[in-house]
């Protein structure tokens, strides 16, 4: 399957979560949702954003980090399993996971600053 073809595989398959956005990132494809960056699409394959709890299952199904080089490996992102892709249910729900572990990775940089009180 071409990256493309891949691409809009995925964008059909997450259709039930609104509006996907796509686009280019390096020699890939960023993808995000409601402006949440959670996947890539790049060299015929699918990795989502994951913590330390999620990043348990893909581990379990065999599933390895992203490598966008032989020294470089980005551990909060994680291929998706085929069958999971395939399953319309399933990758909707790994999505939605995936949307909630960067918003929640988004917290944690960048944490709400305490109000000044004010003087009265």
């Amino acid at each position: 399957m071409k990256e493309d073809n891949l691409l809009s595989f995925v964008v059909d398959q997450l259709s039930e979560m609104g509006a996907i956005e796509s686009r280019r990132m390096f020699s890939g494809w960023h993808v995000s949702q409601g402006g949440v960056f959670f996947g890539i699409v790049i060299k015929e394959r699918l990795y989502f954003k994951t913590n330390e709890t999620t990043r348990l299952r893909y581990e379990e199904m065999g599933m390895g980090p992203f490598r966008p080089r032989a020294k470089v490996t980005l551990k909060s992102l994680y291929e998706v399993p085929v069958d999971i892709l395939e399953d319309g249910d399933e990758i909707v729900s790994w999505a939605w996971e995936a949307v909630a572990c960067q918003e929640e990775a988004g917290r944690k940089e960048n944490p709400p600053r305490p109000r000044k009180r004010k003087k009265t």
